[in-house]
């Protein structure tokens, strides 16, 4: 039999046992592969226990059978099979990926725009694959202990289950360190082929999939809330001519292209489209910056539960729609005369019969002078960021005058800014301010020297 070299306190002798370490060693490189395959798929399920902002997650799925095509974004966690290897010209996991989302099984997928997938690095696969190697080896040693089937003193057991506490840790940090890259589809327009971006995680201590929800926000590679003006945008944009020559588009199609099309931004659910579109349909600004909401178009083409300009409700049904302001009449269609004394419900004037008893002629009264202009002008509070503030300007000040009929309404932007130090403002940021403001049509602009 083969004999095993000990030490101990510069003490040496030779036994026909091998040592604790030794046998956890062996163990470790006679793992199975597939079974240490299936202990990281075990470890990354339970990493992936908190979905972060996914409506899903999907560990280690065999193939597209494995995740369903519905309308909510789900996170994908690719098998440790299926590395990414960012330096390489092939990817495994680009690979996998681009076959899940290709298919669902038999049938073609439908909601492409509706998958994110985790894979691990190549690199730090092999380290996360030794930790997995190791843990399942001192495990091992410590069941067979503990049940007799090893000859081990007090010791040795003890030494068995710290070694083991031990690689237990080091193989589920090495799961966060290993599954860094997001995958995430990506199309330049409607024409393009459909991409896989590579998405590197930055490190942390939240769980993976709160990590890789942050990043995606980050990056506007998922959207959990979404502004009408943004919606208006999208419309206007990449969707002009689904929007339609009577720029009405029913909110159920609408979903379904937010779902379909990797072009499109990410929306995590049919609940971040409703609020862009309760958002829009509440903006003071609906004729020219966003747009109104009916619940429904009869076949004249008349709109009915129309809401525009104000708090309403705007549920995605099979029949509601948005609507460009611009279709619709200004002003809205609304309820005739409120019923008053000697009024029916939805007339004007007084019935027909003889007019009232004349009493005595009032003497006329003189007209309050009218309101007729507005002007104002705001310093902003945080110049280097003023979107909050100038949204605010809008919502509050611009909104109410704009949403007046027959106002002649205009606005002005002034900037100044003042370079304190010696050398001033640089030739490159000379260059590019003054292009912009051309650009942008400024009407009065340049820079000073002194």
């Amino acid at each position: 039999s083969d004999l095993y070299l000990y030490e101990n306190n510069n003490r040496y002798w030779y036994a026909t046992q091998p040592s604790v370490n030794q046998l956890a060693r062996d163990r470790a490189e006679q793992q199975a592969e597939d079974r240490v395959e299936l202990e990281i798929e075990r470890r990354l399920k339970a990493a992936l226990a908190d979905r972060g902002p996914f409506a899903r997650v999907h560990p280690s799925p065999a193939n597209g059978s494995d995740v369903p095509d519905v309308d909510e974004v789900a996170l994908v966690a690719l098998a440790p099979r299926y590395p990414h290897d960012a330096k390489g010209t092939s990817s495994r996991a680009v690979a996998a990926a681009a076959e899940i989302l290709a298919s669902r099984g038999a049938g073609a997928r439908t909601n492409q725009n509706m998958l994110v997938f985790l894979a691990a690095d190549t690199t730090r696969l092999a380290e996360l694959t030794q930790a997995a190697r190791e843990y399942l080896a001192w495990a091992s040693i410590v069941e067979e202990g503990e049940a007799g089937r090893l000859n081990l003193d007090g010791f040795q057991r003890s030494q068995a289950k710290s070694q083991r506490d031990g690689a237990d840790q080091t193989a589920a940090l090495r799961i966060p360190e290993t599954y860094q890259w997001l995958l995430v589809p990506a199309q330049a327009d409607p024409l393009a082929k459909v991409e896989l971006r590579p998405v590197k995680l930055p490190g942390g201590s939240d769980p993976l999939a709160v990590r890789a929800g942050a990043k995606l926000r980050a990056e506007e590679l998922l959207i959990t809330k979404f502004g009408g003006v943004n919606l208006r945008l999208v419309l206007d944009g990449v969707l002009r001519e689904r929007w339609g020559a009577d720029h009405a588009v029913g909110l159920r199609q609408l979903w379904a292209w937010f779902a379909q099309y990797p072009y499109l931004p990410r929306l995590r659910d049919s609940s971040v489209l409703e609020g862009a579109v309760r958002d829009g349909a509440s903006s003071l600004l609906w004729r020219t910056e966003t747009f109104a909401y009916a619940a429904a178009r009869e076949d004249g083409g008349v709109y009915r539960g129309i809401v525009a300009g104000r708090q309403g409700e705007t549920p995605i049904t099979s029949t509601s729609l948005i609507v460009d302001g611009a279709a619709l009449p200004d002003p809205l269609p609304g309820p005739g005369p409120l019923p008053g004394p000697g009024r029916e419900p939805g007339t004007s004037g007084w019935p027909p019969g003889p007019p009232p008893p004349a009493g005595p002629t009032a003497a006329p009264v003189p007209r309050a002078p009218r309101v007729a202009r507005f002007h104002g002008e705001a310093v902003l509070a945080e110049p280097r960021t003023p979107i909050p503030e100038l949204q605010k300007i809008v919502a509050e000040v611009i909104g109410p005058l704009a949403a007046q009929t027959d106002v002649s309404l205009t606005v002005r932007v002034e900037v100044e800014a003042e370079h304190r130090a010696e050398a001033g403002f640089s030739d490159q940021t000379v260059r590019t301010v003054s292009e912009n403001a051309k650009t942008l049509r400024f009407r009065d602009f340049g820079f000073e020297k002194e």
